[in-house]
């Protein structure tokens, strides 16, 4: 026991293991965070809370309307709104990745976009997915000087 808690839920069905977390833990709203993107902007995740207080929608984003760089996603969640998905209804593809079901249906939900020019240069990625991937991000950190070893 290292003092942290950890929630296993569905084991492939990734939209019910989300949902399960939700009935154990009660929230207004909720990131998703894939654990192949850790380079996190927090600034974007600010933007994205600030925005959903002034707001009020389902999900505030910077996916929908511009393509990101890859690993810079962000996703805030209304938890009201993803309770009332019908899980029965949702595809594969849908009960895989949690939010897809949201830009699918985009015209069914209220979606607030972050634009971030930052995060739109899409010969950049900052997912980790390989080892190849992981080696060009720590060659990058050590060039730009931020490897924190």
């Amino acid at each position: 026991d290292q003092g942290v808690t950890v929630f296993r839920g569905h084991p492939t069905n990734v939209f019910k293991r989300f949902r399960s977390a939700l009935d154990e833990y009660s929230c207004n709203s909720f990131f998703r965070i894939c654990g192949d993107h850790p380079f996190l902007e927090p600034d974007l995740f600010e933007r994205a809370i600030k925005l959903f207080e002034q707001e009020e929608c389902d999900i505030v984003t910077n996916v929908h309307e511009i393509n990101p760089v890859a690993g810079k996603v962000v996703e805030l969640i209304n938890t009201k709104t993803f309770q009332k998905i019908d899980i029965e209804s949702l595809s594969e593809k849908e009960q895989e990745h949690v939010t897809v079901h949201f830009y699918e249906k985009h015209k069914k939900y209220d979606i607030k976009n972050i634009h971030d020019p930052k995060s739109c240069d899409e010969n950049e990625s900052y997912a980790v997915n390989t080892l190849e991937d992981l080696k060009r991000m720590e060659r990058q950190l050590i060039d730009t000087g931020t490897n924190r070893q």
